[in-house]
């Protein structure tokens, strides 16, 4: 009946129903007529681009109800026809000369019909669309979101290699969502697609900048950093500040990434390296810039107890070695550091190493020092101001370190030892019979006996002992 009123001219083919106020062409859509299509196309008073003003569902053409297909608020026939995925009616729409291939549905921020397809992922008619001679590619909707931003979404490649070969093209697009500014390379970098980034730089007038890099490095795409970073132009100041990041994010395949742009190593890099004790980066900056390392490196990983950064520096500069950097280890008290120190520069060694050692009751160091050092014993008792290793051993009590230094083989006059404690007032009983056994494994004669069977010496260590030698 239809058709015989179109063909005699009394039917009103722009006819609204109302609700939902759609058209015989969207009415034509909803059932999948194509026959009704086509000749709905070919009246010459149809209005191919109105618009339904009410939204609403329809049944599909095979009877069945889309309830999960709405349709928006002034949609054209083309924009109907995307919506339900229909190739065969778009292709007969895009066929029509009167179709408006860019019409966009609701407001003017809409999508137009390639970017309802491009985000319904209607590969079909996606193609259909690119092929048309008006379409226009750059058209933007929702914000500033363009056809490439949205192909790149959704990770059509076939549709972004279309849009990268037309010159036309915008590239550089920027699209501002509710995450921030984005731009079809950096959609590409977030979703770690190689492809599609190799893709966008084989155009030379997409810009890439430090930008692109940083966000490469924030999402840990490996992959995707190097070709970003090998047409990425930017100042040298830019590639040395990301480098300080990824030491800071402990990421050594980035920074492998950048060192092979040529990035150059600060002591800066190296001193951060340092304090996040991480043995592979520190060596990764090392093989790069060894020339940088200076004695507050050093410094700065004995403070923070890296055993293994210590050693890395030491293989590279033990040149660089003081003596400051042995007393800090022995004030931080590591003994691993101490003797790799002492094993590389034995000649830092000071007096004043053992001193301090011995007022931390440091067994351990110190017995490092006197195996490494024999001669740092202090025994110099013409020096009124310096109390001897003995001496500072009996201060505090401390039996093993006695028995350490007087076992290194080293002479010591234990009666003027003795005679400095009591003078100090120091309890030195603890360390007296230690210091007898001493004497007479050497031998000591009467003379020196003699100072302990007479005067307040003697009675005060009777108690102790009990030899009647004493």
């Amino acid at each position: 009946m239809s058709v015989l009123l179109m063909r005699e001219g009394k039917a009103d083919v722009n006819f609204r129903v109302d609700p939902p106020d759609s058209t015989a062409l969207h009415e034509c859509i909803a059932g999948g007529n194509v026959n009704l299509l086509y000749m709905l196309l070919r009246n010459p008073e149809i209005d191919a681009n109105a618009i339904s003003a009410v939204g609403h569902h329809r049944p599909g053409h095979d009877g069945s109800c889309c309830l999960d297909m709405p349709l928006s608020y002034g949609l054209t026939p083309l924009i109907h026809a995307i919506s339900y995925g229909n190739a065969h009616l778009a292709d007969e729409l895009l066929r029509s000369p009167g179709v408006d291939v860019n019409a966009r549905e609701g407001t003017i921020d809409g999508h137009p019909p390639l970017g309802k397809a491009i985000m319904l992922r209607q590969h079909t008619i996606v193609e259909m669309l690119l092929k048309h001679p008006f379409v226009n590619k750059n058209a933007t909707f929702r914000g500033g979101r363009t056809a490439l931003i949205a192909a790149v979404e959704q990770g059509m490649l076939s549709v972004i290699k279309n849009l990268v070969g037309d010159e036309g093209v915008d590239v550089n697009c920027c699209w501002r969502c509710v995450h921030g500014r984005t731009t079809p390379l950096l959609e590409a970098i977030s979703r770690g697609r190689v492809d599609v980034v190799e893709c966008l730089l084989a155009r030379p007038d997409l810009k890439v900048d430090v930008e692109h890099v940083e966000f490469a490095m924030r999402c840990g795409q490996i992959d995707v950093l190097v070709p970003v970073l090998e047409r990425a132009a930017f100042e040298h100041d830019g590639i040395a500040t990301m480098l300080g990041a990824a030491i800071c994010w402990f990421r050594s395949d980035i920074m492998q990434v950048l060192l092979d742009k040529a990035a150059t190593v600060s002591t800066e890099h190296l001193e951060w390296a340092i304090r996040r004790r991480s043995k592979d980066t520190v060596q990764l900056l090392l093989e790069k810039g060894e020339d940088n390392i200076k004695a507050e490196h050093l410094e700065l990983a004995i403070l923070w107890r890296s055993k293994d950064t210590v050693e890395l520096l030491l293989e590279k500069a033990a040149d660089k070695v003081k003596a400051e950097h042995l007393e800090l280890a022995i004030l931080w008290r590591p003994d691993d550091i101490v003797q790799l120190l002492l094993e590389k520069a034995q000649h830092k060694a000071r007096a004043e190493h053992l001193e301090l050692a011995i007022k931390w009751r440091s067994k351990n160091i110190v017995q490092l020092l006197l195996e490494t050092h024999l001669g740092l014993i202090l025994a110099d008792v013409n020096d009124p101001w310096r109390r001897s290793t003995i001496n500072r051993a009996l201060r505090r009590g401390m039996t093993d370190i006695m028995e350490t230094v007087l076992n290194s083989g080293k002479d010591f006059c234990i009666a003027h030892e003795l005679e400095l404690a009591m003078k100090q007032r120091i309890n030195a009983g603890p360390c007296y019979k230690i210091m007898k056994q001493y004497g007479r494994s050497r031998g000591v004669k009467e003379p020196w006996l003699e100072k302990f069977l007479k005067g307040p010496i003697r009675r005060r260590f009777y108690e102790l002992d009990q030899d009647p030698e004493f």
